[in-house]
């Protein structure tokens, strides 16, 4: 080194505020960054994992207050309204403008249920349609089913996720602006 140079130390260059950092220095805030923004995006999933059921109710409130304003808002003056059914499961609701279908006769209430139910004829097993005119109105809201056995564990989990996100994501924002 020549007489009148002094070394300059890294933390003593300064660019836009901060000190220079080497792309390794900033590999370990990245990590760093990431650490913290899965603690929180766990511990918000675990809060919401807890909170499953209600997190549900909240989410299928929508659906059975709009199925609630649909029944009580029928007019009086609607056609008739037959849900029919199979094991006592709804499969389909439809509005029909005459009071016969075929030669079944649905009677004059408003909503009819058709349930389709099996007949013992003899030693054979047959299956026959009943109708049901109770003047109930049909339940068409959706309901949560699941098909697998490890369905409802996976919803439980997907829903803890997303809402945890939701949930830590102004931690989240905060640890990537710190970055």
């Amino acid at each position: 080194m020549a007489e009148g140079e002094e070394e300059i130390r890294p933390e003593d260059l300064e660019v836009e505020g901060g000190a220079v950092k080497s792309f390794l220095e900033h590999l370990e805030d990245l990590r760093w960054v990431l650490i913290k923004s899965s603690i929180a995006l766990v511990l918000a999933m675990g809060l919401c994992l807890y909170g499953t059921q209600q997190l549900k109710a909240i989410l299928q409130w929508p659906i059975d207050r709009a199925n609630q304003r649909h029944i009580f808002l029928l007019p009086e003056d609607t056609n008739q309204t037959v849900t029919l059914q199979i094991a006592g499961i709804d499969v389909k609701s439809f509005e029909v403008k005459s009071n016969r279908i075929g030669n079944i006769d649905l009677g004059t209430n408003h909503f009819i249920t058709l349930q389709i139910v099996p007949v013992a004829v003899g030693t054979n097993l047959l299956m026959a349609m009943q109708v049901n005119t109770n003047g109930e109105p049909p339940l068409n809201h959706l309901k949560l089913s699941f098909l697998g056995l490890a369905d409802p564990f996976m919803f439980s989990l997907h829903l803890a996720f997303f809402a945890g996100l939701i949930l830590a994501s102004p931690f989240i924002i905060y640890f990537v602006g710190e970055f």
